[in-house]
């Protein structure tokens, strides 16, 4: 998403009016298309929402970001990668065009033109009202930032086929556990090394590592490659015989193995939703961000703070 970031502050200056426009020839395509830059947690939830109402992500066409394709694909579903010159010139020609599309980015409006570019001239563009670019909307649905992101998507997804249809509900079948652990075990998940307000310390990592030994025999050490060099240290310091998969798990056998764990300990992140999706209880460390809008659902799951002291009773009290 880092193209958006970094030239976002162009898409205040394109004139809505051209958006639907000036396209070459084609036919449209017959079901909805839903946008989704951005993280893997908001690609989970989008996903969930889906399942939630009824709807087989399979039924739809996905527009997404080559990272975190990767989710789609685990769960067996297509999708476009709007970060490939093969989708995205197409795109912003007007050949892939839709009746439908809900563009779930809350905020960076280049995501809004070119989901108005992908909207069949007589079709209907759904999304956020937070979006910079949410002039270009047939339906802006309002978001809160103290709703937890689930019910945002849902009720965007919900909204926009009361008012306009094209979702049908079929049932989904999960993918069979390809590469888990039968046996018992846990995960904890590394992140937030790249975001300062979600950088834990060594020492607070070590901890959280001692507390899922305390839970379980058998811990593995999950994340991305760029994480594999602070694993290492963790798995030095830690003081706890752990396997650490880090950056050599790929990420089918990473799902996995959260998919079959009893617990996963981790900072505010991807897999968090990922073991949220499978009715895996979390302990999660929030140091900044919104633990109302991020925080696990599944029963049993715990918001820690950075010295993690279980905060969940003061922070997700209702308000």
């Amino acid at each position: 998403m880092l193209w958006l970031k970094t030239l976002d502050g162009a898409a205040k200056i394109f004139p809505r009016y051209l958006l639907r426009r000036l396209r070459l020839p084609a036919q449209s395509k017959s079901r909805p298309c839903i946008v989704r830059p951005g993280g893997l947690g908001d690609m989970v939830l989008v996903t969930r929402a889906l399942l939630g109402l009824g709807i087989n992500p399979k039924d739809v066409d996905w527009l997404a970001e080559k990272r975190n394709s990767i989710w789609l694909e685990y769960l067996g579903v297509d999708c476009l990668c709007y970060d490939s010159a093969e989708t995205m010139l197409p795109s912003l020609a007007g050949l892939n065009r839709y009746p439908l599309v809900i563009n779930t980015e809350q905020t960076f409006g280049l995501s809004a033109l070119l989901s108005a570019r992908m909207t069949e001239s007589e079709g209907r563009l759904a999304g956020f009202d937070v979006n910079r670019r949410s002039d270009c909307y047939d339906l802006s649905v309002a978001y809160s930032r103290d709703e937890h992101e689930l019910s945002s998507f849902t009720r965007l997804i919900q909204e926009a086929n009361d008012l306009f249809g094209g979702f049908t509900r079929n049932r989904f079948q999960l993918p069979p556990i390809r590469e888990g652990q039968a046996s018992s075990h846990v995960v904890v998940a590394l992140a937030g090394f790249q975001q300062a307000y979600k950088r834990l310390s060594v020492e607070t990592w070590c901890a959280l590592v001692r507390a899922a030994s305390e839970a379980d025999d058998l811990v593995y050490l999950l994340g991305a490659p760029q994480d594999r060099e602070a694993a290492v240290r963790i798995q030095n310091s830690c003081g706890v015989k752990l396997r650490n998969l880090v950056g050599v798990a790929p990420f089918p056998r990473t799902v996995d193995l959260v998919r079959t764990a009893s617990r996963l300990f981790s900072v505010d992140s991807g897999l968090v939703h990922v073991a949220d999706f499978f009715g895996v209880p979390s302990s999660v460390v929030f140091q900044g961000g919104n633990p109302q809008k991020w925080h696990p659902t599944t029963e049993g799951s715990r918001v820690l703070n950075k010295r993690l002291e279980d905060i969940s009773a003061s922070t997700l009290a209702p308000s």
